[in-house]
């Protein structure tokens, strides 16, 4: 039997190139979830917000010059991070707060309330029948909005009512439907 030479620089090179293949996905695996538990839950919520409009198929509604336009009926910290992120998407985006003077006239697409009061549901999708009304927590969803925010398994998730978005002149895409939890997916 005839001994093998070992070449020692070659299987260094494998040695190494084993560890930076198996430590590299690690080391970003680990890194990009420390990035993410960086963001807050309002800051997460205004993320979704903004990406809402971009999973919706505006059948009968004018999206002019590909500009979204985000309302939202009073400044709460998850208003404040969509206003922020708007700001920076000017080419995309328009923040407009209702609650200020002369800023109902506006198109909404996307309508963020924090009330979860049927009233004012109702009004909301009274005065802009052609918006997705989001909110927060299931008594949202309950009291007539659209979609709203719950927290399962302690992460932030849209979730919808499809019965609440019957006759409105847009639908969800399956991407959003495939993210968000469903009415009737879990315990009421």
């Amino acid at each position: 039997m005839a001994k093998r030479k070992v070449d020692f620089k070659r299987l260094k090179q494998r040695i190494v190139a084993a560890c930076i293949g198996g430590v590299l996905p690690l080391c970003l695996f680990l890194g990009q979830s420390a990035w993410a538990n960086d963001f807050t839950d309002d800051e997460l919520k205004a993320v979704y917000l903004f990406r809402f409009a971009y999973l919706v198929n505006w059948e009968n509604v004018t999206v002019k010059d590909g500009i979204y336009h985000y309302c939202v009926d009073g400044m709460s910290e998850v208003a404040h991070h969509l206003k922020s992120i708007s700001e920076q998407k000017k080419q995309k985006a328009r923040f407009w707060n209702l609650a200020d003077e002369d800023q109902s006239a506006h198109q909404c697409h996307i309508i963020f309330t924090t009330s979860r009061k049927e009233e004012q549901i109702l009004s909301l999708r009274t005065r802009f029948p052609d918006s997705l009304l989001v909110g927060d927590g299931k008594t949202f969803v309950a009291n007539g909005g659209m979609a709203s925010f719950i927290k399962m398994n302690n992460r932030v998730r849209p979730y919808i009512d499809m019965h609440n978005l019957l006759g409105v002149p847009f639908t969800l895409r399956s991407q959003l439907l495939s993210i968000a939890v469903t009415k009737g997916e879990v315990k009421e």
